[in-house]
């Protein structure tokens, strides 16, 4: 049969590999840097407060300790076309760093949005506010002249905002989370301001586009100046092992549609549609992110949250929606109209299920909307 021949041809193969990895030495992997991911986010609603997740991979250099002071990297650092990472590290060492923080030129318009840096005529940082106002944002102004550009955008970018992109030492930055700082959750607003007072801790200039996810206005609306299919520089995501997402008799333009999503009858344009979404027929979704959900619902279990008067996860029939974030989980009933009619700019009904941030509808993670509620 077809089996055994492929199974005859790829065993000796896979047998050949796997006795060779066991006998053969395997080279030394050089420990040059580790990379610290932030907290799987766990909240009961998208606008929480960010967990603390300074602590969370304090663990891992405990258990393995690397017998010289070695560069980390910690933070995302928004939404950014990937910095130079070699060029970062080069920097650290060429000025022999404790601490690295990347950094933007800003504008006065949006600089109070960000985290602040002042940096002396050797690029080291001597002060770091977060998010300053009023005459404290006017005392963080620097001549960003001094920085390579130009005398126009000097004027135009009088601020340096933190991307949020740090690298440490491994021994400085276990000294800072288990001795100086141990109460500390936040590096940008506890630990960077305090640690720039007695430790070399320098800036580098990433001058490219970068645009702030924690800014729901700007990271809903900006169109990403990358290329994420560019076959250099390839963007990879979780292996989730779901099904083809299965579309029926739907309209879909300018979207990308996840895993696992069943979709019928609908309209979706310019929105993306999350893994395992779930949107029935005449429901029209617009100018919209569903981030998707965690689980399936069978269909037994969708027939008797029906008979109860409860929605099922997903979107029900001949619901209307534009210009709105939806977080995972979220059910959302039929007949439902998302449009913010009023243009009402901030609103907190957490309640019944949502939010309005800078004119964004904002669904909160497992919230229910009701059949034929007007949001």
């Amino acid at each position: 049969s077809l089996f055994s021949l492929s199974f005859s041809k790829h065993l000796p193969l896979s047998l050949s590999l796997s006795l060779s990895s066991l006998f053969l030495p395997r080279p030394p992997t050089p420990a040059i840097t580790r990379t610290l991911p932030l907290k799987k986010p766990n909240p009961d609603r998208l606008l929480s407060p960010p967990p603390d997740v300074t602590h969370l991979r304090l663990f891992r250099f405990r258990q393995s300790p690397t017998p010289t002071p070695t560069p980390t990297k910690r933070g995302g650092g928004g939404a950014s076309q990937l910095p130079n990472l070699l060029l970062l590290f080069q920097r650290h060492i060429d000025t022999n760093a404790d601490i690295i923080v990347s950094y933007v030129p800003m504008d006065d318009s949006h600089a109070s949005d960000y985290g602040l840096l002042k940096i002396d005529n050797k690029g080291r940082i001597i002060q770091s506010a977060e998010k300053p106002k009023g005459p404290y944002l006017k005392a963080m102004q620097v001549d960003t002249a001094l920085l390579g550009l130009s005398v126009q955008d000097a004027v135009k970018f009088p601020y340096i905002a933190s991307m949020g992109v740090y690298v440490f030492r491994n021994d400085v930055l276990l000294k800072l989370l288990k001795s100086i700082y141990p109460s500390c959750n936040d590096f940008g607003s506890e630990i960077i301001p305090s640690a720039v007072k007695d430790h070399n801790v320098q800036a580098y200039l990433f001058n490219d586009y970068w645009e702030d996810i924690g800014n729901r206005a700007v990271s809903f609306m900006q169109q990403p100046k990358f290329e994420f299919y560019d076959p250099k520089t390839p963007f990879f995501t979780s292996r989730r092992f779901l099904p083809p997402t299965k579309v029926d008799k739907c309209r879909i333009v300018n979207a990308i549609v996840s895993h696992g999503c069943f979709l019928r009858e609908c309209s979706v344009e310019n929105s993306i549609v999350g893994n395992r979404s779930q949107l029935k027929s005449s429901v029209e979704l617009k100018d919209t992110m569903m981030m998707g959900a965690d689980c399936y619902q069978s269909e037994y279990e969708i027939a008797s949250l029906l008979v109860e008067g409860k929605v099922p996860i997903g979107v029900g029939k001949n619901t209307k929606i534009r210009n709105c974030i939806i977080d995972k989980n979220a059910k959302i009933g039929r007949d439902v109209i998302i449009a913010n009619s009023d243009g009402a700019q901030e609103a907190d009904r957490p309640n019944e299920g949502f939010y309005i941030r800078s004119g964004i509808t904002v669904i909160q993670k497992n919230a229910t909307i009701r059949d034929e509620t007007v949001v």
